[in-house]
């Protein structure tokens, strides 16, 4: 077995007590899809790791046709008796990094910000997914992923600075890149004051404009929300609402 393997369910586990849950299915169309997330995270503080947690987790959907109607159901069980019960980038090399590469990581960041005389904080998170898809008309497919994430806080006595990387290989983070960013902005972060009320211009960097965007994705993208009168959307379609 690879150490690759160690970390993997494997298509064989995950797809086939989704196909032993479909042979006897009494209904007339049946899906099962199953979604595995192995997900280890270290956490630092003041310059010092101070936590490391694993979760690893198997969820299971599933979607039947009944007299024409459609109901849906999740467990997390995979025993084929509980199941019967009413392409993503992959990265061994990710799969199998340890806490001690997480910690080697965070050490670089650290190095970087201790030479600043500044403090770190922050996390480092490395996920393996793994999804099955299988129904009564015949699909059957398997797909694992793999996902590496690096955040660093620096903080001064005046003020702080932030910064991420993300990527599919724990090999493509730069964690002292991130630490670079994130000290350039908290020792540019000084001297802040009070503006008087009124219109101001601003500039948003990436991160700032990709969290606003997921506000704006989460409270009023959804046709709920529209017809709910809740979403900036609703009595402006087809108006142009940004610049």
């Amino acid at each position: 077995m690879t150490v690759a393997d160690m970390t993997l369910l494997g298509q064989d586990a995950l797809l086939d007590p989704l196909r032993s849950a479909l042979r006897d299915a009494p209904v007339e169309e049946c899906e099962l899809w199953a979604h595995r997330r192995r997900s280890a995270i270290t956490r630092y503080a003041r310059s010092q790791i101070h936590q490391n947690a694993l979760a690893d987790e198997v969820h299971v959907h599933a979607r039947a046709i009944v007299a024409g109607a459609v109901g849906a159901v999740t467990t997390n069980a995979l025993e084929p008796d509980a199941l019967r019960r009413p392409p993503l980038a992959f990265d061994p090399a990710t799969a199998a990094a340890d806490p001690m590469d997480q910690a080697r990581a965070i050490g670089a960041i650290i190095t970087a910000v201790d030479r600043s005389r500044l403090r770190a904080a922050g996390t480092h998170q490395i996920e393996v997914t793994e999804d099955a898809v299988a129904n009564t008309r015949g699909v059957a497919l398997y797909a694992p992923a793999t996902m590496a994430y690096v955040r660093a806080l620096v903080q001064s006595d005046e003020g702080s600075g932030y910064a991420v990387d993300l990527a599919s290989r724990v090999a493509a983070l730069e964690p002292a890149g991130v630490a670079e960013r994130a000290i350039r902005k908290c020792e540019l972060d000084r001297d802040r004051t009070m503006l008087p009320p009124g219109d101001h211009e601003a500039v948003f960097e990436e991160l700032a404009v990709a969290e606003i965007l997921r506000v704006v994705s989460l409270t009023g993208l959804s046709a709920q929300s529209v017809r709910e009168g809740r979403s900036f959307m609703t009595g402006k379609i087809g108006e142009r609402v940004t610049g």
